[in-house]
């Protein structure tokens, strides 16, 4: 049962440790089978002691160490990586419209909507489309790191002084400014039109730039357009930085 096992154990990175003093020449046999075993798990524990530390000392850069031991897995998650839930309520709190729209424009009014009606997939793909990641931060962070969720008008077409038609303005696709948090919404003419319009841009391959790729997102979700989207005017300034 126990033919040519020795006092060692095979780590991670597959190289053999003895687990005493010249364990490579002491038998494990019925007798001290339990002595093995408890050597064997104390060394595969402790192997990756010194990763763990490092892994905490980065920990202990965002999150005060006297904290740590306060606070649960699921919640010390969410102070790093995020909220998972898109919590619609928080990201409008934290919004801020520019010059062009107010909280009183149809459009701005169908858009809230719109997010609220998505379902939490097309939530997270909006997001990383207009932020490069599937998360926003906590409230507090929001505060924090001075961040707001930007919804700006469209820009004209380049060297145009006219103001676009509902018609124009259906033909375009939304864009974002990953790097700010910027969301630029058309002035459609409906909230259907807003509905298809922001559900296509979500849905084309725009993963290239992006910060994280969430495991089977199915390429959902980018930070800029990769080319001029479909409808979108000859000319127009695809370079969202």
């Amino acid at each position: 049962m126990f033919a040519h096992k020795f006092f060692t154990t095979t780590l991670s990175d597959q190289s053999v440790v003895e687990l005493e003093e010249s364990g490579s020449t002491r038998a494990v046999t019925f007798e001290n089978r339990i002595e093995y075993a408890r050597k064997a798990l104390y060394t595969r524990m402790k192997e990756c002691e010194r990763q763990c530390a490092a892994i905490k000392q980065g920990i202990c850069q965002i999150v005060p160490e006297a904290l740590l031991n306060m606070v649960g897995y699921q919640e010390l998650e969410e102070w790093i990586y995020g909220k998972k839930l898109i919590d619609v309520g928080l990201l409008k709190q934290n919004s801020r419209l520019a010059a062009g729209y107010s909280e009183d424009d149809p459009v701005i009014k169908w858009f809230w909507e719109v997010v609220t009606e998505f379902p939490e997939a097309e939530r997270r793909k909006l997001i990383c489309f207009c932020f490069a990641q599937y998360t926003i931060p906590r409230n507090e962070e929001f505060e924090r790191r001075g961040l707001r969720f930007q919804i700006k008008p469209t820009m004209e077409g380049p060297g145009s002084n006219r103001r676009e038609s509902k018609a124009d303005q259906d033909l375009r696709l939304p864009r974002a400014d990953t790097c700010f948090f910027n969301f630029e919404l058309p002035r459609y003419s409906s909230k259907e039109v807003m509905k298809k319009k922001i559900l296509k841009a979500l849905h084309m391959d725009n993963m290239s730039l992006n910060a994280e790729a969430e495991p089977d997102a199915g390429g959902a979700g980018g930070g800029l357009n990769s080319g001029p989207g479909l409808g979108a005017r000859a000319g127009d300034d695809d370079d969202d930085y």
